[in-house]
């Protein structure tokens, strides 16, 4: 399905479905795990989304306890959809902080996923 997020458990690839077609997508010789994006296992105070106004944008924070960003374990991306379906996404590296600024207000922003390198996507709904 489009936008569906799949990672690779053998090199850590992580791709996205821009459009339809077959979901046997392999890497590394295996087929990659789709991400169904989590909002309620154990570690969701470090990992889900946490969208706030910001001026006339917005701010979003992983974890009400701010994620690790380490060279083995970190946030790699943030990403916020529109109410219009539109995606902004951020990258992140290790050593920045687990958040990510926007020029929308939340009132236009129906979602939030973020990408965890170890435990996969989290996603809030506005």
């Amino acid at each position: 399905m489009i936008g569906d997020i799949y990672h690779c458990k053998t090199c850590g690839r992580t791709v996205e479905a821009v459009s339809e077609g077959s979901t046997d997508i392999i890497c590394c010789g295996q087929p990659m795990e789709l991400q169904v994006p989590n909002t309620s296992s154990a570690s969701r105070e470090k990992h889900l989304p946490v969208l706030e106004a910001s001026g006339s944008g917005s701010i979003v924070r992983v974890g009400e306890v701010a994620h690790v960003m380490e060279a083995v374990h970190w946030i790699e991306w943030i990403e916020i959809i529109h109410a219009d379906g539109k995606k902004c996404r951020k990258y992140l590296n290790p050593g920045d902080a687990p958040e990510a600024s926007f020029t929308c207000p939340p009132s236009e922003i129906r979602s939030v996923r973020i990408f965890c390198n170890l435990h996969g996507v989290w996603s809030i709904n506005n």
